[in-house]
């Protein structure tokens, strides 16, 4: 849902801010870019649509890059704190997939 927002105001404000991250504003219109070429990474590593995936990336842009992506390919996400397997949050949500970067995060993570 948001990532459609995103491709609209791209479209019809390509320039007009999105988000404001440390090094300065990003534009509707290299966000909605930066979207896609995520979505399209995730897509060429064979994720598709109908999958759940757990998100934990400390980069708060990083981050929601990934979850719109995701959205994008019309897969659920649930952001988390910790990528431990054996949370028992992320055992009953039955995870395809867990998108990290952290230090001791379980081997068959994305990274």
């Amino acid at each position: 849902m948001y990532n459609e927002w995103i491709s609209f105001r791209a479209k019809s404000l390509p320039q007009h801010v999105a988000v404001v991250v440390p090094n300065g504003p990003v534009r509707y219109g290299e966000f909605d870019t930066q979207i896609d070429k995520v979505a399209a990474r995730l897509a060429a590593l064979g994720i598709r649509a109908g999958g759940t995936v757990a998100v934990h990336l400390p980069d708060e842009y990083v981050h929601w890059l990934f979850v719109l992506a995701l959205d994008r390919l019309g897969l659920a996400s649930v952001s988390i704190d910790m990528p431990s397997p054996q949370h028992p949050v992320l055992a009953a949500l039955r995870l395809d997939l867990v998108v990290t970067n952290a230090e001791g995060a379980p081997q068959d993570a994305a990274q």
